[in-house]
């Protein structure tokens, strides 16, 4: 499996856990990929079986490929307690972020689209304070002060501590995400793996 390294803790550890419950004798190999273009190209050449990606166009996965839709994964505002405390509340709009410093990860992956068309769209710039490869460590400086973050909802909720708050985005900022594979060619345990994903599937 290539996944995006925003997609590896919800769903995909999920998804490999019910997965090897059901066939503890098979072993799982996770990369991660320089960027989503990265992830297609690694499915396409059969570098992996499978891809958990960002579907940009449901439905309309890259040419030669099928999906499996997961759903939205949701994005929330981790921020400092001195920042919840002047929101108000523990919901925010894109703007009202807008000012204040923001670690994000770089240019050319996924999440950063979303973020930046996410200020796109309510006509604001985002104030980039920290541009980081290093997405494990985003909370961590969300916690330090360093400034404030867009992350998965679940990536949030494990990293929320006092030093760390949850703020819910209103309207909500999400995005479609789904599993892609070449149609033909799977092992038995790509498509068992698949099988889980999307329930009614053959897994054989």
């Amino acid at each position: 499996i290539v996944c995006l390294p925003t997609l590896a803790v919800a769903p995909l550890s999920e998804l490999v856990g019910r997965f090897r419950a059901m066939h503890p004798g098979v072993t799982v190999r996770v990369r991660e990929p320089a960027d989503a273009e990265a992830a297609t190209d690694a499915v396409r050449q059969a570098d992996a079986e499978v891809g958990l990606v960002e579907l940009v166009e449901p439905g309309r996965p890259a040419a030669g490929l099928a999906s499996v839709s997961l759903g939205a994964q949701e994005y929330v505002a981790l921020v400092p307690p001195d920042v919840a405390e002047a929101l108000s509340a523990r919901h925010a709009t894109v703007a009202d972020l807008a000012h204040l410093p923001l670690i994000a990860p770089p240019r050319g992956t996924s999440s950063r689209r979303v973020i930046d068309e996410a200020f796109e769209a309510v006509g604001r710039h985002p104030s980039i304070a920290v541009e980081t490869d290093h997405r494990e460590a985003i909370a961590s400086l969300v916690e330090a002060g360093a400034g404030v973050a867009l992350v998965p909802r679940a990536v949030a909720v494990r990293a929320a501590s006092p030093a760390a708050v949850v703020v819910e985005l209103e309207p909500r900022l999400s995005r479609r995400i789904g599993l892609i594979f070449r149609p033909d060619g799977l092992s038995p345990a790509a498509r068992a793996f698949l099988a889980i994903a999307e329930p009614g599937r053959p897994a054989g």
